[in-house]
């Protein structure tokens, strides 16, 4: 594995990073490589927790997802339990094995071989690392991983990202039959590693994984590999337990598509404003969402919404928990939402639910 310093850790602060950004977040299992490493270090884990502002619910929770200022707070906090004389991305890795990306690692594992973990992992590595894009290209006799920073957290943060983006690629490779025989890695890929960074501190800081060939100062971030050891089989393989995950895994990246859709980002904003009845400007909006006016209109109109409509659906949502929850007047109800009267919000409310609110009222009774 290919890994350095942190060195003086320098995170551009929170307002730096891109607004649209804000809703990349990371997968918690993240926070068991740190919880191992201060572990080790007979260090209080409940301080991490703490830290990063999680609550105990959504520690055990492994649907949780950290937000970028999260991720960055739990970078930060492992520096204190961190050896100066190793580099600290690799004393990470260490607690980081492949089954920490949770079923997508589980997935790669049962795939067949080696090029089939590769696409497995390629396909599904938004869900664990969606600041960073994985393009394949396949030229000749070679294929070609290219890695592409997102968003940027500051350097040499980015670095490491990649760096350990590259070295969990290569770690599928122990799981391959011809490893389990005693062939060395460099027999079995005879890969290239290519980083657009230079070396951070002293060159002997970096170690070659069993002779893959290293690059610094290159053009781009990425791996190269010979197509013909793709072929490899891996002795974790399993079929049915693969076709499982893949099915799991891509009602995942399904929803984390939809999360990313312009109009379900619009409706989250305005759900904050619901209970206070008055709603942001299109400027206003799209400057929360680091859009254009124009952009905002044309990417809503393009997934079959106008700002209108989605603040009309908003309302409908909030009416229908209070007409449920609640056993205010509809006069009141309508007042919250900032309908003028009461005919005006039944209207709409049958419009966008296809009863009026007093029906609805009517068969909660029944």
């Amino acid at each position: 594995m290919l890994f350095y310093a942190f060195g003086d850790l320098t995170i551009l602060p929170s307002p730096v990073v891109i607004r649209s950004s804000s809703l990349i977040t990371f997968p918690i299992q993240y926070l068991e490589m740190v919880e191992g490493l201060v572990r080790a270090c007979d260090g209080d884990v409940q301080l991490i927790y703490q830290h990063c502002g999680l609550t105990l619910a959504e520690i055990n929770d492994p649907e949780t997802r950290l937000t970028i200022p999260q991720f960055v707070a739990l970078m930060e906090f492992s520096k204190q339990y961190l050896n100066s004389d190793e580099p600290a991305s690799r004393q990470l890795m260490r607690y980081m094995p492949v089954t920490i990306n949770g079923m997508v690692g589980m997935a790669v594992m049962s795939a067949d071989t080696l090029g089939d973990a590769l696409d497995i992992g390629l396909r599904y590595f938004p869900l664990i690392m969606p600041c960073i894009e994985l393009l394949r290209e396949d030229r000749g006799n070679k294929v070609y991983i290219r890695v592409k920073t997102l968003v940027r957290l500051g350097s040499p943060f980015d670095e490491t990202l990649v760096e350990v983006v590259i070295g969990n690629i290569l770690k599928v490779v122990q799981f391959s039959e011809t490893t389990s025989q005693g062939k060395a890695l460099s027999q079995l890929l005879g890969a290239e590693v290519h980083f657009r960074h230079s070396p951070r501190g002293k060159i002997e800081s970096y170690q070659k994984y069993n002779n893959v060939s290293l690059k610094f100062s290159s053009l781009e971030d990425q791996l190269i590999l010979p197509r013909e050891g793709l072929h490899f089989p891996l002795v974790t393989r399993n079929r049915s337990t693969r076709l499982t995950l893949e099915s799991m895994l891509d009602s995942k990246l399904l929803l984390l598509h939809s999360y990313n859709q312009v109009a379900v980002r619009v409706r989250r904003l305005l759900s904050a404003y619901v209970e206070q009845g008055n709603y942001p400007e299109s400027a206003q909006i799209a400057d929360m969402l680091a859009l254009s006016t124009r952009t905002l209109s044309r990417r809503l109109s393009e997934e079959g919404y106008t700002l209108s409509k989605l603040i009309e659906e908003v309302r409908m949502e909030r009416a229908e928990t209070l007409l449920i929850s609640t056993s205010l007047p509809l006069s009141n109800i309508a007042k919250q939402l900032g309908y003028s009267d009461l005919s005006a919000f039944s209207r709409a409310f049958k419009r966008v639910k296809k009863q009026s609110p007093s029906e609805l009222r009517a068969s909660l009774k029944g």
